[in-house]
């Protein structure tokens, strides 16, 4: 994606990689499927906060930063993530100055 181009988000996200911790733990609080986040948040949030452990069992490392093929091949619904979350990464424009439009499902 582009930045400026319409961002649509999904209305129910079952399939989710969370590349923050902030983002991570937002995921786990909701119930959904969180495919994958860095290794450093898999080894770091079952120590900080040790009821997330047995759901961050089955949660796949795609690296930091991450694998833009792994996180391909897992074909998530969501990806959510923060600035500078990988090389290269650049600012988006305020919420403003996105466009809004309505968003058909791909499935």
């Amino acid at each position: 994606m582009l930045a400026g181009e319409a961002v649509c988000i999904p209305e129910n996200p079952e399939r989710i990689i969370a590349l923050d911790m902030a983002s991570v733990e937002l995921t786990l609080l909701t119930d959904k499927t969180l495919l994958a986040t860095s290794g450093w948040i898999l080894s770091e949030l079952p120590l900080l906060h040790p009821p997330f452990a047995p759901a961050l069992t089955t949660v796949e490392d795609v690296g930091y930063p991450a694998n833009l093929e792994q996180v391909a091949l897992l074909k998530p619904d969501l990806i959510l993530a923060v600035g500078d979350t990988s090389v290269g990464a650049t600012s988006m424009p305020s919420r403003r100055a996105r466009s809004r439009r309505s968003c058909s499902p791909t499935r």
